[in-house]
């Protein structure tokens, strides 16, 4: 018998840096603090002074032992917005317990919806608890932001893995509360549909979703040529559908089976039937339907020469983003961030470097070695800090990098603050983890800086991101840029 050894995403590098760093931290540049150095602090500090938006995720007390938590921040930055991230919140009686997102989907019951009613709960693939709770995060901030442009001043927002869990059982969840009957596992079919779920062609699997009368009728009349399955009481309305459900499925399935996959996505498609291959990665990655949408290329990378990348799935008519650029080697800008962000000096490096400051990446060449972001111009005055790391982390290890992006020289006209915040949050924001050490940022808009803290490997590394994009050209309110 031969088996089949597939290599967890994990393990999966090229260039000496994992899948999920290249895919997280693009469009950055990067410094690493040791956070038990004074002068590594002293550096986050001066970032935090000058930000929009900080984002942590560290184990509860973290940020408050080294003096960065929101109460010890904001009186020097009373515009701060402030979020923290975390498993179980940062108050009551769980807060200091650790947690990632499998754990959250196990505790909430959202993994007991997911799998088939004979077998154990599954947790999902992708951590979804996680990318959730980045794009909740992204929310919080974004209302933060509009309420600091009302009230004069930012404020601390907390988002929970756990919080985010519960709130993803969804209508499962509702119909819980209103009915008091835990909801069950039904696998591929929505409440045990017999025409909602995947089938068997002589030669492949295919998914259908007839999840309506009207559907049902040209499936069984146009595609599978059986008439009788509409007049047939036990079949002929949904409800006496999903009570015979293990009838019907068994009579489609025959029916499946009979013929080529692609006669019968063929005649499926012809009647308008909600249809589709059930591809692995590597297929779905290679179809003409994710071809035609160009979401897949390579950008250059200084020790790879270029690594593959899975573009935005975003798209805007008037603020297109910009090209993407390969995460950063751990420390490899840290002169440029030190001199352009903070203004410091050759001789300030150096003693901050020689006092052991920062963590440098061996692989991680110096600024002048390593071939600048492309586009690289003034900066923004405008800033977002990041802090992010596992919710059970080391404490004090953080991964910062600042960067900027230029298209054309100088700022244009946006048409306001939150709408390049929304755009340069979303685009970003999708990837924050609590449990799995994310960073949020992978465009900015050009008014916007950003700058990443999270943990990196030993339990005093850190790091701080910076992060811009192009301006939008939308009339409306003028944002000058400093040269």
């Amino acid at each position: 018998m031969a088996v089949t050894i597939r290599a967890h995403y994990e393990h999966a590098e090229i260039g000496g840096e994992s899948a999920a760093f290249l895919s997280l931290n693009r469009n950055k540049r990067g410094i690493a603090l040791d956070f038990t150095n004074p002068a590594a602090l002293e550096v986050a500090r001066e970032l935090i002074a000058k930000a929009d938006v900080v984002v942590e995720n560290f184990s509860g007390g973290v940020m408050k032992k080294f003096g960065l938590d929101y109460a010890s921040v904001a009186p020097t930055n009373p515009r701060l917005v402030y979020c923290s991230i975390s498993a179980y919140g940062r108050k009551g009686e769980f807060a200091l317990r650790p947690g990632f997102d499998p754990i959250t989907q196990a505790e909430s019951g959202f993994m007991s919806l997911n799998g088939f009613p004979d077998g154990e709960p599954v947790r999902t693939g992708p951590p979804i608890v996680d990318m959730a709770t980045g794009m909740s995060a992204c929310n919080a901030i974004l209302l933060a932001l509009l309420a600091r442009d009302r009230l004069g001043r930012g404020q601390h927002v907390e988002v929970a893995l756990i919080d985010i869990a519960v709130a993803m059982t969804g209508f499962y969840g509702m119909a819980y509360l209103i009915s008091g009957e835990n909801p069950g596992r039904f696998g591929n079919s929505p409440n045990g549909s017999p025409t909602v779920g995947v089938y068997q062609a002589s030669d492949g699997p295919l998914y259908m979703a007839c999840a309506n009368d009207r559907l049902y009728r040209r499936l069984v009349t146009e595609v599978l040529e059986r008439p009788d399955l509409v007049t047939d009481p036990d079949f002929a309305h949904r409800k006496t559908r999903t009570a015979n459900k293990e009838k019907l499925r068994a009579i489609i399935a025959g029916v499946f089976a009979s013929d080529r996959l692609e006669n019968w996505m063929a005649k499926m498609k012809k009647a308008n039937i909600p249809v589709g291959y059930l591809r692995t990665v590597e297929e779905g990655f290679n179809a003409p339907e994710v071809r035609d949408r160009h979401r897949l290329s390579r950008i250059p990378h200084p020790t790879a020469g270029s690594v593959p990348n899975i573009e935005t799935p975003l798209n805007m008519s008037l603020t297109p983003t910009v090209d993407p650029v390969a995460a950063p080697l751990l420390g490899q800008h840290t002169r440029d961030v030190l001199r352009k962000t903070l203004g410091y000096d050759d001789r300030r490096i150096a003693d901050a470097d020689r006092g052991g400051a920062f963590r440098q990446d061996r692989r991680a060449r110096s600024d002048d070695q390593v071939p600048p972001l492309a586009g690289n111009g003034p900066r923004s005055n405008r800033d977002v800090i990041t802090a992010s790391g596992p919710v059970s982390g080391h404490p004090g290890e953080i991964a910062a990098t600042a960067g900027e992006r230029r298209r054309g020289g100088q700022m244009r006209a946006v048409s306001a603050v939150q709408f390049g915040l929304l755009r340069r949050l979303f685009l970003g924001i999708l990837s924050t983890s609590s449990g799995s050490a994310r960073s949020i940022s992978r465009r900015a808009i050009r008014s916007i800086k950003v700058a990443v803290v999270r943990p990196r490997r030993s339990a005093s590394c850190a790091a701080v991101s910076t992060f811009w994009a192009r301006p939008s050209r939308l009339p409306g309110y003028a944002i000058p840029v400093p040269h």
